[in-house]
C-alpha cells in the first residue's frame, strides 16, 4: 500500500509507522517536529524510521495549507493512488491545552479540515481516512465502561474540545462528500518510545533518578491504560470501509494509579517518594472503554496486559537509559 501517516515522529504515529514499514508499505510520514516535548526522543523516533528505504519524509507543518497540498500532490503524481491517511498528527495534553487554547484549535481542529480539504479535492486518489481521537472528548459525566454513544458535548479541557471539533469537521465531509472516515478513540497509551510528559514514562525516569514524582489527587484514579502494540494493531484494522464511524480504542480493565506506582517499584526495585498535589480541574475521575463495537466490527480487544506491557516499558528504558534519562520531562499528564 502506499500510506500516509501525519504525526509520523509522535508517540502513537512511530509506532504505526514502524509496524507499517515491517510489513513492506511504502510510508509517506509528515510531521512538523513541534518541540511540545522534549525534541530529541522525537528525533530518535525519526532516526528509526528513516533506516527503512520505503519511508519518506516531509517535515511539514499541517497548517501549512499550500505545502501541504503540493506534498500530496507530489505523492500521487510519482506513486499513484493513496490506499488510507492515518492523521494522528496533533497538539496533546489536557493540561497545558488550558495555557494554549488558541495552538490546539489551530492545529487539532484547522489542521484536520486542512486534511479534509486535500481528501476531498483527491478523492479519487485517496481511499480512506483514519483520524485519531481521544477518550478525553468523553468529559467527567460519562457512565464507565464509556461508548461511542456517550455524551462528548461538555468537554473540560480546550484539547478535548480541539479533538470533538475535528471529530465533527470529519462527519460533515463524509456527508457532503461520501468521504470514507474512521475515528479512533484512545484511551490512555504508554509503552515504548511514549511520552516523557505522561505519567508513566515520568514516574519510570524520576523513580529510576531517585527523584520524586507527584501525584494529583489520592491517586485512586482509574485509567484504561493500553500499551502501544494494541493500539497501534486496533488503528491498522480501522482502514477498514465504513463510510463513517467511531471506534474506542482502550483497554476494558481499569487501573488505579497507585497501583501503576507500586508495581513500577517492583519493576524498578525502588520505593516511590511521592508529593501529594490537588486534583486538578480537568482530570477525569476514571475513564475506560467500552470496546464491543471494536470487537464486532473490527475483531479488535486490548491482548496486552498492563503488567506485562509495564515490564516491556521498563526494560526499553532501561536499554536506552544512556540518552533517555536526560530528557527533559513535563509534568502535564496522568
Amino acid at each position: 500500500m502506499n500510506v500516509v501517516v501525519t504525526g509520523c515522529a509522535g508517540f502513537i504515529g512511530h509506532s504505526l509507522t514502524h509496524e507499517l514499514l515491517q510489513q513492506q508499505h511504502r510510508v509517506f510520514g509528515i510531521d512538523s517536529m513541534l518541540a511540545n516535548y522534549d525534541i530529541r526522543i522525537k528525533q530518535q523516533r525519526l532516526h528509526r524510521l528513516q533506516t527503512f528505504a520505503h519511508f519518506t519524509y516531509y517535515p511539514l507543518d499541517i497548517l501549512a495549507t499550500k505545502p501541504l497540498s503540493q506534498c500530496f500532490e507530489k505523492m500521487i503524481r510519482d506513486h499513484g493512488s493513496i490506499d488510507v491517511v492515518f492523521h494522528l498528527a496533533a497538539r496533546a495534553g489536557v493540561r497545558v491545552s488550558m495555557d494554549h487554547p488558541d495552538s490546539f484549535m489551530q492545529t487539532n481542529t484547522l489542521g484536520t479540515l486542512n486534511i479534509l480539504n486535500i481528501y476531498r479535492d483527491h478523492r479519487q486518489m485517496i481511499k480512506k481516512l483514519v483520524l485519531a481521537s481521544t477518550s478525553s472528548v468523553y468529559g467527567q459525566d460519562a457512565q464507565c465502561p464509556v461508548l461511542e454513544t456517550a455524551d462528548t458535548n461538555k468537554p473540560l479541557s480546550p484539547y478535548a474540545a480541539s479533538k470533538k471539533a475535528a471529530e465533527l469537521l470529519c462527519y460533515s465531509y463524509h456527508i457532503l462528500y461520501d468521504l470514507d472516515v474512521s475515528i479512533v478513540r484512545y484511551f490512555t497509551v504508554y509503552g515504548p518510545w511514549g511520552r516523557p510528559d505522561m505519567c508513566i514514562f515520568r514516574f519510570m525516569q524520576q523513580m529510576a533518578q531517585g527523584n520524586k514524582i507527584e501525584i494529583y489527587g489520592d491517586g485512586s484514579q482509574q485509567r484504561a491504560f493500553t500499551y502501544i502494540d494494541d493500539i497501534v494493531r486496533g488503528t491498522l484494522s480501522a482502514q477498514k470501509t465504513c463510510g463513517y464511524d467511531i471506534y474506542n480504542l482502550g483497554s476494558d480493565v481499569p487501573i488505579k494509579l497507585m497501583e501503576v506506582v507500586r508495581h513500577l517499584e517492583q519493576l524498578l526495585d525502588t520505593q516511590a517518594a511521592i508529593v501529594w498535589q490537588r486534583r486538578h480541574s480537568t482530570d477525569i475521575l476514571a475513564t475506560w472503554a467500552n470496546i464491543d463495537k471494536a470487537k464486532q466490527h473490527l475483531h479488535w480487544s486490548a491482548q496486552i496486559p498492563w503488567t506485562i506491557g509495564l515490564g516491556n516499558t521498563v526494560a526499553w528504558y532501561k536499554e536506552h537509559k544512556d540518552w533517555l534519562q536526560h530528557l527533559h520531562l513535563l509534568n502535564t499528564e496522568t
